[in-house]
């Protein structure tokens, strides 16, 4: 996937959630984006066999950061897909498309993850 439709695919997943969050009289949270924001720089360090270098070890743990955040868009777009099948106030919401994106995206974490680790460890 291009860096442009990438961009347009991440801005749209933001678009819709903070619609939910309006429709469900919630509000975006400074704190927890602050919080993310130093998690995120926090995740850059990461235990190695280096500690000045990229080692194939990196790549293993970037790769299971990335699944495990993929998992819970997963997540997110299924639950919020059932939730709108019962809740008035997400009428004419669906979130198939990005649920299906985030399963794709997952997939293709994990095969890459496999030959990481198979570099890393062997």
């Amino acid at each position: 996937m291009s860096f442009y439709k990438f961009s347009k695919l991440k801005r749209a997943q933001q678009s819709i959630v903070r619609d939910v969050l309006h429709r469900l009289g919630g509000d975006e949270s400074r704190t927890k984006k602050g919080a993310a924001w130093i998690a995120e720089k926090l995740g850059r360090f990461k235990p190695n066999d280096s500690l000045l270098t990229y080692s194939a070890l990196s790549r293993v743990v970037e790769l299971e950061t990335l699944s495990a955040a993929a998992q819970e868009r997963v997540a997110l777009w299924d639950t919020l897909d059932a939730v709108a099948t019962r809740d008035n106030r997400l009428s004419g919401l669906t979130f198939w498309f990005f649920r299906d994106h985030a399963q794709s995206h997952l997939e293709q974490l994990s095969t890459r993850r496999r030959y990481a680790a198979a570099d890393a460890f062997c």
